[in-house]
């Protein structure tokens, strides 16, 4: 095995600590305590994609979750029907031509703090994943939530998209 190794659709001991880092992260970067991030994605716990990036040890230097349609929904359509941005958000994604059927919500993408320069290729190694399993399994629209400071890192990489009609830039879930 190189220095990391891309492990896509993780399960068991694994997840749980893609899941301890997701977390992780959401607490230091947002303020949001760990109960309080388990009550937000369990709703959709069986609709979770996991792929993560290990290194040499084992251990997750990386973590992307998607969030394929199921009984909960998508999140991010589930975020903009409620508060901040109150938007009816099955009509939102009418208007803009998302089939909720075939999108996926990209939830979170997080990198453990101190790769130094491999944060990169940690990042791109997840997106990699994330562009053939959309290939692969026919998807046709990807939704995420994200504050400024991912859209302005997205929109250096070449990654642009557009807001659901009627969403802005709002503080949510501790991200101003």
């Amino acid at each position: 095995m190189g220095k990391f190794a891309l492990v896509p659709g993780v399960s068991g001991a694994l997840q749980d600590a893609a899941f301890a880092l997701e977390a992780e992260i959401f607490g230091a970067r947002y303020g949001v305590s760990y109960p309080d991030h388990v009550l937000e994605f369990s709703d959709y716990h069986f609709n979770s994609v996991f792929v993560a990036v290990v290194d040499q040890d084992g251990e997750v230097a990386g973590m992307m979750r998607w969030i394929v349609p199921g009984h909960a929904g998508l999140k991010t359509l589930n975020e903009a029907a409620r508060a901040p941005w109150f938007v009816d958000s099955t009509r939102a994604a009418d208007a803009v031509g998302i089939d909720p059927a075939r999108t996926w919500d990209v939830a979170s993408l997080v990198v453990r703090p101190g790769l130094g320069s491999d944060r990169t290729v940690v990042t791109a190694a997840m997106y990699h994943a994330l562009a053939v399993a959309v290939r692969r399994n026919g998807v046709r629209s990807l939704l995420m939530t994200v504050d400024e400071r991912v859209r302005r890192i997205l929109e250096v990489l070449g990654i642009s998209g557009r807001a659901l009609p009627g969403a802005k830039p709002l503080p949510f879930c501790g991200s101003p």
